[in-house]
C-alpha cells in the first residue's frame, strides 16, 4: 500500500523532504508567475496557496512526533492549491510541451519503425526514460526544464548505458516475443512523457497485436497528464500516424481514467470504470511507469 514509510522517524530523511517540498511549492510560484503573465490573478492566488503549504510543513517540522509520507504531503498541497483557487498550476506548461512533442512525433516513430525489432525495444524503453525527466514534481528536473535542459533527443543521449542497475530489458523481450494480448498502460506525466515514450510503446504492443489500454489521473496533479489531456493528446497522435489512428478507431487502443487525483497512483481506489474494464479485459502486461506509478506507490 501507498503511503506506509514514515519520513518523520529519521532525522536525516525528515529535514530533507520537507525542505525539498518547501523549495518544490516555490518553484511552482515561479513556474505560475512566467507561464501567466496575463493573470496576475492567478499568481496572487498560488501565493497565497504556497503560503499556506508552507505553513503546513513548518507545523510539521516544529512537531517532532509528527509523521508523514510523500503521500500525505502531496495530499495537503492539493487541498492548499483547491482551497486558494488554482485548480491546475501547470497546464500552460503541460499543453506547450504536449504540442512541442507531438511536432516530433512522427518523426521518431519513422526513425523507431526503421529499426530491427531487439533494436527497437530497446530504443523504445529509452524513449520511455527520456520522456520522463519532463517531470515537474521533481526538484531536480524542474530546475533543469527551467534552464531550458530537457530535450527529448539530448536527455535520451545522454542516458547511462546498459547494463542499468535494475535491467530486465532482456526479459522483456522475451515476454513480449510470447504475445500480449492485452495491455494495461499506467501513464504519468504530459509533454514527451507520454507523447514520445509511451504512446511509441503503445503502438508497438499494437503492432504484435495487443489491445492496449492508457490510464491518467482524472484530476490534475502537478505536470501529470489527465484523462481529459491524454483524450486529446491520442486524438492528436493518431491524426499523424495510420496505426495508432486506425487502433483507436476500432477500440484497440482506449482509454479509462485511472480516477486518482495525486502524483501516487494507489491501486486500492481505481476507478469503478477501470475495474469493470479489467474484469472484462484482464491485462496480461501491466505497466506502472514513473517513480509516482511504481517506486513511491
Amino acid at each position: 500500500a501507498p503511503g506506509t514509510l514514515d519520513l518523520g522517524s529519521d532525522p536525516a530523511l525528515r529535514g530533507y523532504w520537507l525542505d525539498l517540498f518547501r523549495r518544490h511549492i516555490r518553484q511552482t510560484v515561479a513556474l505560475v508567475a512566467r507561464d501567466y503573465p496575463d493573470a496576475p490573478e492567478m499568481s496572487a492566488r498560488m501565493r497565497k496557496a504556497a503560503a499556506r503549504f508552507v505553513a503546513h510543513v513548518d507545523a510539521v517540522a516544529a512537531d517532532p512526533a509528527a509523521r508523514f509520507d510523500t503521500l500525505s504531503l502531496c495530499e495537503v498541497r492539493e487541498r492548499c492549491l483547491r482551497a486558494a483557487g488554482v485548480a491546475d498550476p501547470y497546464r500552460r506548461t503541460k499543453d506547450r510541451e504536449s504540442d512541442a512533442a507531438l511536432r516530433l512525433l512522427p518523426a521518431l516513430l519513422a526513425e523507431l519503425d526503421a529499426l530491427p525489432e531487439p533494436v527497437r525495444l530497446d530504443a523504445l524503453v529509452r524513449g520511455i526514460f527520456a520522456g520522463n525527466v519532463f517531470d515537474l514534481g521533481s526538484h531536480a528536473t524542474a530546475s533543469l526544464f527551467a534552464r531550458g535542459g530537457a530535450a527529448f533527443h539530448d536527455v535520451r543521449e545522454r542516458l547511462q548505458p546498459r547494463p542499468w542497475l535494475v535491467d530486465d530489458l532482456d526479459a522483456l523481450g522475451v515476454r513480449l516475443r510470447r504475445g500480449v494480448s492485452s495491455a494495461l498502460l499506467f501513464v504519468d506525466n504530459a509533454g514527451s512523457d507520454v507523447v514520445l515514450g509511451m504512446l511509441p510503446f503503445a503502438r508497438e504492443l499494437l503492432r504484435r497485436g495487443a489491445h492496449v489500454l492508457l490510464s491518467a489521473n482524472e484530476t490534475p496533479a502537478l505536470n501529470d497528464v489527465t484523462h481529459e489531456e491524454l483524450g486529446a493528446v491520442l486524438v492528436r497522435a493518431a491524426s499523424r500516424d495510420a496505426m495508432l489512428g486506425s487502433a483507436l478507431a476500432d477500440g484497440r487502443l482506449s482509454r479509462i481514467s485511472s480516477g486518482g487525483g495525486l502524483p501516487l497512483l494507489d491501486l486500492r481506489q481505481l476507478s469503478a470504470p477501470l475495474q469493470d474494464a479489467i474484469a472484462r479485459r484482464p491485462p496480461d502486461l501491466v505497466v506502472l511507469e514513473g517513480m509516482g506509478r511504481a517506486i513511491e506507490s
